[in-house]
């Protein structure tokens, strides 16, 4: 079911999105950007109501369990919606719906609500940068100096590796200032 709908939260507003969710009257699902295909809200529910729609949205629980794209659609995979960019401790990306391969295409991190000057950091299969790494150690996440500055890091071996783990963020250098971003990683579940 699509159902486009704006939204208001946290003094942000959400336009041009599109819920995805269960084929039932009511339920759960991530809300997308239709234009870019990625998670701009990290879970929401609402009460069916097509006339009056309800809708509330939060952290969610660990696995979106309701959306899933059609076999062979890059799709987005994991997301952090506030990433701190002032922490070393592993940061997990929350998978976005049940799969358990998937090869990565790309990743999109941008909305900093503050300037990152100074973060460097990988991805990793595994916390304490174990695993594959994903994204290079020495990555900089300078260029996110405002909410409208994307990016897209360099990968280690984009589209060349099936994976069936998690993945974590983990930045060797913090940033000083406050800061978070949000990472969505796109690619093909299998």
């Amino acid at each position: 079911m699509t159902k486009r709908v704006q939204i208001a939260a946290d003094n942000v507003t959400v336009s041009n999105v599109s819920v995805l969710g269960p084929n039932s009257p009511a339920g759960t699902g991530v809300f997308m950007d239709v234009a870019d295909s990625v998670a701009v809200a990290p879970y929401w529910t609402w009460n069916g109501n097509l006339t009056s729609p309800v809708f509330t949205y939060g952290a969610g629980p660990a696995v979106y369990p309701p959306y899933a794209p059609a076999l062979g659609t890059t799709t987005t995979l994991f997301i952090i919606p506030s990433a701190d960019m002032t922490s070393i401790a592993d940061q997990q990306l929350i998978q976005s719906f049940p799969f358990s391969q998937y090869v990565i295409d790309r990743i999109v991190i941008g909305q900093a609500t503050g300037p990152v000057t100074e973060a460097t950091g990988g991805i990793y299969t595994t916390p304490s940068k174990g695993g594959q790494s994903v994204v290079p150690a020495v990555q900089n996440y300078a260029g996110l100096k405002a909410s409208t500055d994307v990016m897209n890091p360099s990968l280690s071996a984009p589209g060349t590796t099936i994976m069936n783990t998690g993945l974590y963020l983990h930045l060797d250098t913090p940033n000083t200032l406050p800061s978070s971003v949000s990472i969505f990683v796109m690619g093909i579940a299998a």
